[in-house]
């Protein structure tokens, strides 16, 4: 019987500490599979959207762009709670690279800028960011030499980094467990 109520004990602490743990994308259609949804996207006298060539990296979908004059934008905002850190995790590729295409990031704290070198190839990148304000912006910038090529992403994943310390609730909680599997074992041995 004691050995039942630790294990029962265990499964709640479990599945606490999971529940806590879990969360979704703070970016909405970060795998554009509902075409430009949550993303605004601005090329004076080029295109953005969403299509299947190239080989989308996730999904059946991916995001394009290009601007033949002086750059292109896409951008989402979500919320985020002031000096926090956040991951941020992506794909990107170009189908040319030759003459050079441009793509660059900046989110809370982090600016990157973003070299091609291959055609038709998929790159990964992974960060983290301070939130700087209550409402984050995430912006793309691309800059592709007229009829040279296509800038690509995918799979946009942006969470809150969560620290591996338990919170005092979740500590609070499993003591009381402990607590109860201790009392149970003293009054069944009265």
């Amino acid at each position: 019987m004691m050995k039942r109520n630790i294990i029962k004990a265990c499964t709640i602490a479990t599945l606490i500490f999971a529940a806590q743990s879990s969360h979704a994308s703070l970016i909405t259609n970060g795998g554009f599979e509902s075409g430009l949804a949550g993303w605004t996207c601005v090329t004076p006298g080029g295109n953005c959207g969403t299509a299947s060539w190239g080989g989308p990296k996730e999904g059946s979908r991916h995001f394009y762009g290009y601007d033949n004059g002086p750059g292109g934008l896409s951008y989402q905002s979500f919320a985020t709670n002031i000096g926090s850190t956040y991951s941020i995790d992506f794909f990107y590729g170009s189908s040319s690279t030759s003459p050079t295409n441009n793509l660059s990031l900046e989110v809370g704290d982090l600016a990157e800028t973003f070299s091609f070198s291959t055609d038709d190839s998929w790159s990964s990148f992974s960060s983290t960011f301070t939130a700087i304000s209550a409402t984050t912006s995430l912006h793309f910038f691309f800059d592709t030499d007229g009829g040279s090529g296509t800038l690509w992403l995918d799979d946009i994943v942006v969470d809150a980094v969560v620290a591996s310390v338990p919170e005092p609730s979740s500590i609070a909680l499993l003591g009381l467990a402990l607590a109860g599997l201790s009392f149970a074992r003293r009054k069944k041995a009265a």
